[in-house]
């Protein structure tokens, strides 16, 4: 796999986010995705293996918490590495209590086969616990 095809299918990722269409985000993901967030609060799962874990909370976040989703900044770069992609992000993202929610991200993604192997991202989760607050 060429690091141009991973960053394609990084950023279609991205696309189904923006979409709200968890389906498509499910269907990019390899069966054994690992999702990390390191830097979740307390109770909130800091690793999810597998789409069994994964599908769940996505289709939670997509059908339940969110109302728009967007990007006011996005970039995805290829690295030396085929496989890896690396990108930052800054969301515009409205909930459906009608809250606003925006923050800034660095992903990490690790293509293999095809499909997201990996997906790491981090963020500020003083912002997210904020906005989150009595939804989730």
């Amino acid at each position: 796999m060429s690091s141009t095809e991973s960053l394609e299918i990084a950023r279609r990722l991205t696309d189904a986010f923006v979409r709200s269409d968890y389906r498509a985000a499910i269907d990019l993901m390899a069966p054994d995705i690992v999702h990390s967030a390191p830097c979740v609060p307390p109770g909130v799962p800091k690793v999810m293996h597998g789409h069994a874990e994964v599908e769940p909370v996505l289709k939670m976040f997509f059908s339940q918490v969110v109302k728009t989703y967007s990007y006011e900044e996005l970039e995805l770069h290829p690295t030396d590495d085929p496989e890896l992609v690396v990108g930052r992000g800054k969301s515009k993202i409205i909930l459906r209590s009608g809250r606003a929610y925006s923050n800034e991200y660095a992903y990490f993604f690790r293509v293999r086969g095809g499909k997201i192997k990996e997906f790491t991202e981090f963020f500020d989760t003083t912002r997210a616990a904020e906005a989150f607050a009595g939804v989730v």
